[in-house]
């Protein structure tokens, strides 16, 4: 568990109630088919990608339990890895379906710059994310993809309450 990580995600958007949760990032790595929160095989490639060993990284999720929301939050902590690098760790770790496709669009969100970043091969509408870093941490942001280069309204919002 790591409650400060969680306490960097939003509680609540437009007044809908986030659920938060933490674990080490060594909870969601090894066997299994799923990919909910993360597929069993990205954290070991998010671990070699950044050179910290997996038990080093923590992991902290908010999202809507009622699906009210567009918009879905997870966090990953990288203890001691300069903030200019997150990004790229997830970009050559990759995603639950493996490297970024096509090239990642720069949107600005208020005065902040996220990454949208599309992976697999043949995409759709649930296959990408929004990256944001700051601090030691890195955001994986989960919602509907831009139109006209701005953020989804959910997605801005909830970039707007991180750090």
């Amino acid at each position: 568990m790591d409650p400060e990580l969680e306490a960097m995600l939003p509680a609540a958007i437009r007044g809908v109630r986030l659920e938060r949760m933490s674990a080490p990032l060594t909870q969601l790595a090894g066997g299994g088919d799923l990919c909910f929160l993360m597929c069993p095989d990205e954290p070991g490639r998010l671990a070699e990608a950044s050179g910290l060993p997996l038990e080093a990284i923590s992991y902290a999720f908010a999202m809507d339990p009622n699906a009210e929301l567009g918009v879905a939050v997870a966090a990953l902590r990288f203890p001691g890895v300069d903030t200019s690098r997150l990004i790229e760790i997830r970009l050559a770790a990759g995603s639950h379906s493996g490297k970024h496709m096509a090239e990642p669009q720069t949107i600005e969100v208020g005065t902040r710059t996220i990454l949208w970043v599309t992976y697999g091969p043949f995409y759709n509408q649930y296959d990408n994310e929004y990256l944001y870093a700051s601090g030691e941490v890195l955001f994986l942001i989960s919602g509907w993809p831009p139109e006209a280069g701005e953020a989804p309204r959910d997605v801005a919002l909830a970039v707007g309450l991180l750090p």
